[in-house]
């Protein structure tokens, strides 16, 4: 039996981060890396709760200087005050870069011991509309971050008029780290898990209008959502499905002819991603097997999301609550 998540409604912006993140962006911009790397461990010492992130900027600043010494140096100095990528995240990272290093697989180990184990819960952020009202019904919005990424990141994203007027919104962050910041749908058993338990905390908190209910994913939480779909985790069937990872769908539904007939799903995609192809398949597979399925192909982009997405959010929620 899947237990309550706790709740994190209508947060506040984290306005001296963003404002942090802005000056190491613009230090990378114009190639300052050195200047970078003295930025971002200032901002690792002055902000502990946000070490991971800013040493995540010293590493990357470094790296683009190709100083491999300096980067090993710096990713010891994190992981010592702090900081926490699982070890297998590193081996993906680093490992070729360091292959053979004793002083590597020291830090491997390090990262191992120190896995925060008490931090592995999935969590929930919940937006309220405008003028809410806790006696009506909304229909929900539950948004799943790609791989990498986490709820911080999705709520900079899923904004515009009708889902701030008219939507409940709720950011449903994985138990699976990849570090204290970066979280993964990469066990798909934990992840349903996970959903499961977000909508039973959803549904005893807020009265949801599920005819009108979407779920929305980008990457991996894309893939997640549209198979939570097709297991029926979920009283509604509507998707806004963003740059979806495709591989492991294909092989689990489509290969194996199944289908939901209730299904209608807004795909978005760049048509320079690696994905396009078979993004393109399930489309075509969803719109013979299902109730609808539409497209949005961006020509100038890849794996990536599209600059204009707060306005092709509003074609996809009228497409999708078209009868």
């Amino acid at each position: 039996m899947e237990e309550s998540l706790a709740i994190l409604e209508n947060p506040l912006d984290d306005l001296e981060f963003l404002e942090n993140f802005r000056i190491l962006e613009e230090l990378l911009k114009k190639e300052k890396y050195q200047d970078g790397i003295k930025q971002a461990l200032f901002f690792a010492e002055k902000n502990s709760k946000r070490t991971t992130e800013f040493y995540s900027w010293a590493l990357e600043f470094c790296q683009a200087v190709e100083n491999n010494d300096q980067t090993l140096t710096l990713l010891e100095q994190a992981l010592i005050n702090g900081a926490w990528w699982s070890a297998d995240f590193l081996r993906i990272a680093y490992g070729e870069l360091f292959d053979g290093k004793k002083r590597f697989v020291r830090l491997l180990q390090l990262a191992e011991e120190n896995t925060p184990y008490d931090k592995m819960k999935a969590k929930l952020v919940v937006r309220t509309p405008e003028n809410y009202d806790s006696t009506k019904s909304y229909p929900l919005l539950l948004v799943l971050h790609g791989r990498g990424s986490n709820n911080e990141n999705s709520n900079k994203i899923w904004k515009n008029n009708t889902i701030s007027r008219d939507m409940i919104v709720s950011f449903l962050q994985s138990s699976q780290l990849l570090s204290s910041v970066h979280c993964c749908w990469d066990d798909l058993e934990k992840a349903f898990s996970d959903i499961k338990a977000a909508y039973k905390t959803l549904q005893s908190k807020y009265v949801i209008n599920f005819e009108n209910s979407i779920i929305g994913g980008v990457s991996a939480g894309a893939e997640v959502g549209l198979s939570a779909l097709f297991e029926g985790l979920l009283p509604f069937s509507k998707m806004i499905s963003t740059i979806t990872s495709t591989g492991k769908f294909i092989e689990n539904y489509i290969n194996k002819k199944k289908t939901n007939e209730s299904l209608k799903v807004y795909f978005i995609a760049g048509k320079k991603d690696v994905r396009y192809e078979n993004t393109k398949i399930i489309h075509q597979y969803l719109k013979k097997t299902s109730l609808g399925s539409d497209l949005h192909s961006h020509p100038e982009i890849g794996h990536e999301i599209p600059k204009n997405f707060n306005e092709i959010l509003e074609k996809a929620i009228t497409y999708l609550n078209n009868e």
